[in-house]
């Protein structure tokens, strides 16, 4: 697992060990041990996502990672561009189809990754010699092109190791959102509900919950620089 996801994942992994043995204070209120249940099989889905994945076993996942971010970060820096330009041009539909964050494209499948390069290298080059003044040049989409086609080769690879496909499993990103929108919309709300009668059960959750959440980026720890507590639960293999 990528530490973009991992770190997320470590703090949605002592969430789920507090909230196991604390069912007597949980069990007061019947909805909260169904939110509980839907937390807990979004985790086992994003353990058998990274599994299906196969990363370690292909020996590629070093290789696909770093060319995922090389292509991230060329892919931005163009859409970045093209935002600029679309804002100071009044182009409203441009701007909105090249409105993308690094997060919306770690989320992509991997082949979804490839098609959005294509695209954002396409809108690029038609105005090309405009956006030369808001600083993307021709050699920056011929970049894109490159490792765009060099991660389509290390998947290709990859999936041909597994057997001669990619597995399509929901995209682990995909499922981190899924179980932070049940965390926050949900689990947060049935603590802060028991707050006033079970303040103890409260203050631990809230240690437990606040000092491994990562945030929306899951990619590094609070501003503030909280260490994290221990975590004995092993994390999927990276």
């Amino acid at each position: 697992m990528k530490e973009k996801y991992s770190n997320y994942y470590r703090m949605l992994l002592s969430v789920e060990t507090f909230l196991a043995g604390k069912t007597e204070v949980t069990g007061t209120i019947p909805a909260f041990g169904r939110a509980i249940t839907r937390l807990n099989n979004k985790i086992a889905e994003i353990q058998e996502a990274d599994k299906n994945r196969g990363d370690k076993a292909t020996g590629k996942s070093g290789s696909k990672n770093e060319t995922e971010e090389k292509l991230i970060a060329t892919v931005l820096k163009a859409a970045s561009a093209l935002k600029t330009y679309a804002a100071e041009k009044e182009l409203s539909d441009l701007a909105k189809s090249v409105d993308i964050s690094k997060w919306d494209l770690i989320k992509l499948r991997d082949l979804d990754l490839v098609s959005k390069a294509g695209f954002i290298k396409k809108t690029a080059h038609e105005k090309i010699t405009e956006l030369e003044e808001y600083g993307l040049i021709a050699s920056d989409l011929t970049k894109i092109e490159e490792l765009a086609a060099n991660f389509s080769s290390v998947i290709g690879e990859m999936g041909s190791i597994r057997g001669g496909k990619i597995t399509e499993t929901k995209n682990l990103g995909v499922l981190i959102d899924e179980s932070k929108a049940i965390l926050e919309n949900q689990i947060d709300g049935f603590a802060e509900t028991l707050k006033e009668n079970h303040l103890d059960f409260y203050n631990q959750y809230k240690a437990v919950r606040d000092v491994l959440n990562y945030g929306a980026s899951h990619t590094k720890p609070d501003e503030d620089g909280t260490t994290p507590p221990p975590d004995t639960t092993p994390p999927p293999a990276v």
